[in-house]
């Protein structure tokens, strides 16, 4: 065939529009992709001013401002420094044309090391917006204080004394939180151990900033408020009701030489509190005083003070100057508030050298870090989720002990080599080796199916294990719960969990020092305002642990008092629910009264010789030995089954409330469940057992064939003034 050149140039002019359509088309469509993404504005703020504590929840806070076409945004985030994990999804609708803040709770999986992927995704899964492998500022290592703070200006930040130790991992931080970052989720807070907040502030945080501030000091937080104006506080009817007194006048202090002793000197404890001071001590808080060498500021001490004054409340005062109350410190709830009653952000506090260890002190950071006493490296501590693990996980779930899987071991050598060789060549046919050992492989191969199988095969199961503090508010109660789910699967499949409580969030086992911290576990969790619901993928023949906090009101399910009565104890409990509590046990000073069962619907009193309580000591040590065991065995593959289950529930639960005092103990623990601190000669702490109870809705969407549920009520109160009546 022959082709013309006037052929083959019509054939080109052709093909031509064709080729330019196809330009236009293309550039048409980067135009809109790029400019699309131009019309996106996507910031990514992590932790508290990203400062991100280990082992536990902090916020990421995420603006979005669309200034192109609207569209529904999905935000991904998961840990990119860990290969199964949790990764977290929120949805979004954007308008043209609107600004949105989105809080998102997240949890420190990793001790060692973390970095993030955040990722805004449209309707049609195109990626709009990505930060990839985002880090934080500093990485709070676990009992290393993060203060956040709400100053009255950036010059008014606190800043902590420098600590001795080379390591800047364990340097205590402060974090600036702004009135518009501040979270309204209490889970959000549990990162931060106290909360500066100078009374200007107050005004500038919204309802539901304030609840969520109430609901974690009321959990154990540290609350430290600074007076800045009278009409700050009097304005404010819920900062009025945390400052113990009742303002109304203005003084100027010239005379305040206390500070510096009390500054200098070891705090004087009003009253003897064994268990508190046992723990102190355990953290070097009484070996030596790191703010004894601090020098006398001169210029300081002949500076006018101008303080506020009033009518106190119930509080106790820390510090005075010249006879005039300085430093307030009240209860609320399981919390602490501490007032000052002065303003340290403007002078003479401003310029005082000692500053920073001001902070230090009335923050509470532990000596043992000024001392160097504190070790960060938690390499091989264990989690406090291997605990609940052991008492929870799926007892369908044994293991191939040692001995035998050395037995199987030996055999198959056995086999694949002399046995192979003797009987090929008693039969001369020494060139079967090729069909022979491949058999030998499947065969075992089958057998080891078969072993796993009996040993694992089973029904789908779903245990429940809820840890939920009471505290008392009005008639009713705000309870917190950790609700702890092990999930046992025959097959590889997808499980959904959700809880719909006021706030509540998911999260997977903690492993801690242990594969650098990371959990194990993959999950999709689906952020529905302060709530989620979540797909969790479970492996065939495992149990996998998942942990879930929340927060709800609801009525008193139990109360109790404690009172002194001579060398008795005087303990009255009501329990209004329809239902029985099987185990009743209070801990105050450093014994543990075991009450037994409380009935339904009654109010009964209790009285005990404080001879007959168990020392705290005793009951630690008599379940340290199991818990110790059960957590290493738990992460073994193999070895013996028993040994990986704390049969003794309750033991194990009074255990974790007390982590802190286990002899040889090297757990890391999230905030909330060691409350060692509530416990002493003016406190006491009651742990109620309900069996086959849930305080929520059923978590699990889903229908199991095994199910078990129960519920430990914890509720600490202060011991009642000593009675004078006689037994």
């Amino acid at each position: 065939m022959v082709f013309s050149r006037t052929n083959l140039t019509l054939r080109h002019h052709r093909r031509a529009p064709r080729f330019l359509a196809l330009l236009v088309t293309l550039y048409v469509w980067l135009t809109v992709v790029f400019s699309a993404s131009a019309d996106i504005q996507f910031d990514v703020f992590l932790g508290y001013d990203g400062y991100v504590p280990d082992f536990c929840w902090f916020p990421v806070m995420i603006e979005v401002k669309n200034d192109g076409a609207p569209f529904v945004g999905h935000i991904q985030i998961q840990n990119s420094a860990v290969k199964r994990t949790i990764v977290r999804h929120a949805t979004v609708e954007l308008p043209t044309g609107t600004l949105k803040r989105i809080f998102i709770p997240v949890f420190g999986s990793s001790w060692f090391r973390n970095s993030w992927d955040i990722q805004l995704v449209d309707e049609n899964g195109r990626i709009r917006k990505e930060s990839l492998n985002l880090s934080a500022r500093k990485q709070v290592a676990v009992g290393v204080p993060l203060m956040g703070a709400l100053p009255r200006s950036t010059l008014g930040l606190p800043e902590m004394a420098k600590i001795k130790n080379s390591d800047s991992a364990l340097q205590p931080v402060v974090a600036r939180l702004l009135p518009n970052n501040f979270p309204d989720n209490p889970i959000e807070l549990e990162g931060l151990k106290s909360i500066y907040l100078n009374s200007e502030q107050a005004a500038n945080l919204n309802a539901a900033q304030i609840d969520a501030l109430y609901y974690w000091l009321e959990q154990g937080g540290h609350l430290i408020v600074a007076v800045e104006e009278i009409n700050d506080v009097n304005s404010s009817p819920w900062l009025r009701k945390l400052v113990p007194m009742e303002l109304h006048g203005i003084k100027t202090v010239s005379s305040h030489s206390e500070i510096h002793d009390w500054l200098v000197h070891p705090l004087e404890k009003e009253k003897p509190n064994a268990l508190r001071y046992r723990l102190k001590q355990k953290l070097g808080e009484q070996i030596t005083n790191p703010y004894a060498e601090i020098l006398l500021d001169s210029s300081f001490e002949h500076s006018d003070l101008r303080i506020v004054m009033g009518d106190l409340k119930k509080c106790a005062v820390i510090l005075s100057a010249s006879g005039n109350p300085l430093i307030l410190e009240s209860d609320q709830g399981n919390g602490t508030v501490t007032t000052l009653l002065f303003s340290p952000e403007r002078k003479p506090f401003g310029d005082w050298k000692s500053l920073p260890w001001f902070w230090a002190k009335i923050s509470e950071v532990p000596n043992a870090l000024y001392l160097g006493n504190m070790n960060e490296n938690n390499y091989g501590a264990s989690s406090s989720d291997g605990i609940v693990g052991a008492m929870i996980d799926s007892r369908q779930v044994r293991k191939l002990p040692i001995g035998w899987l050395l037995m199987l071991l030996i055999t198959y050598l056995l086999v694949i080599g002399p046995f192979d060789r003797y009987w090929l060549k008693k039969i001369r046919r020494p060139m079967l080796t090729w069909i022979t050992f491949p058999c030998y492989v499947v065969g075992f191969s089958l057998l080891i199916y078969f072993i796993g199988y009996r040993l694992r095969a089973g029904e789908s199961e779903w245990n429940e294990l809820h840890v939920v503090d009471v505290l008392p508010r009005g008639q009713g109660a705000e309870i917190k719960g950790h609700s702890y789910m092990s999930i046992y699967s025959p097959i590889n499949n997808e499980y959904v969990v959700a809880n719909p409580q006021k706030f509540s969030s998911f999260r997977g086992e903690f492993q801690g020092g242990y594969s650098s911290g990371q959990d194990g576990d993959s999950a999709d969790v689906l952020q529905t305002g302060e709530s989620f619901k979540a797909n969790v993928s479970v492996p065939v023949w495992t149990s996998q642990l998942f942990e879930s906090e929340w927060w709800q009101s609801a009525e008193m399910p139990v109360s109790f008092t404690a009172s002194k009565s001579g060398e008795d104890w005087v303990f009255n409990v009501s329990n209004p629910q329809d239902r029985e509590l099987q185990n009743l046990s209070i801990f105050v000073a450093d014994k543990m009264f075991d009450l037994g069962p409380m009935p339904a619907k009654q109010q009964k009193e209790f009285r005990s010789n404080a001879s007959q309580g168990i020392g705290i000591d005793s009951v630690l040590a008599k379940i340290a030995g199991e818990i110790n065991g059960s957590v290493q065995s738990r992460r073994n593959a193999f070895g013996s089954t028993g040994r990986s289950h704390i049969d003794d529930v309750l033991g194990g639960l009074r255990a974790m409330t007390f982590l802190s005092q286990m002899p040889d103990e090297r757990f890391m623990v999230p905030p909330g469940i060691d409350l060692s601190a509530l416990v002493g000669n003016d406190r006491a702490l009651m742990l109620a057992w309900e069996t086959n109870y849930s305080p929520v809705q059923p978590l699990n969407n889903f229908s199991p064939r095994r199910r078990a549920q129960n519920t430990l009520w914890r509720l600490s109160t202060s011991v009642d003034a000593p009675s004078t009546k006689s037994k």
